[in-house]
């Protein structure tokens, strides 16, 4: 099972729907707003830090999800950011996983596709956080 990303919650019949807690709405809209007033990831980050406030994160357990609040880190405001579900679109296939040597092991290697070759993208398929 594939979780729900940050910020939503799947329903029964496997659609997303944002999560019910305003707290955690909030600051996913905040997290956009600053990006676009700021214009990169690294000043929205910073700003987030100097006010002293915490992003949410989420993780899987066996009861359904758990909001966990966590100061901000590049790579999970990357993730939000770039993210199409954030803007309502349903996506799926967008890596892939090879297999490749590395200092003289097999290992896996996921590779992220072009948009253009993602297996499923349908817009506005949930409300999302963003138009």
């Amino acid at each position: 099972m594939v979780a729900a990303p940050v910020g939503y919650i799947k329903t029964p019949d496997q659609r997303l729907e944002k999560v019910p807690d305003l707290h955690v709405q909030e600051a996913i809209h905040l997290l956009f707003s600053k990006f676009f007033e700021l214009g990169t990831v690294r000043q929205t980050m910073m700003w987030f830090i100097e006010q002293g406030l915490n992003l949410p994160g989420s993780y899987q357990t066996e009861g359904g999800t758990l909001t966990i609040w966590r100061r901000p880190r590049y790579g999970a405001v990357v993730r939000i950011l770039r993210d199409l579900v954030y803007a309502g679109a349903y996506r799926y296939g967008k890596s892939t996983v090879t297999t490749a040597i590395r200092d003289g092991r097999l290992r896996k290697v996921v590779l992220r596709k072009p948009i253009k070759d993602w297996l499923v993208l349908i817009p506005n398929r949930h409300e999302g956080y963003i138009t």
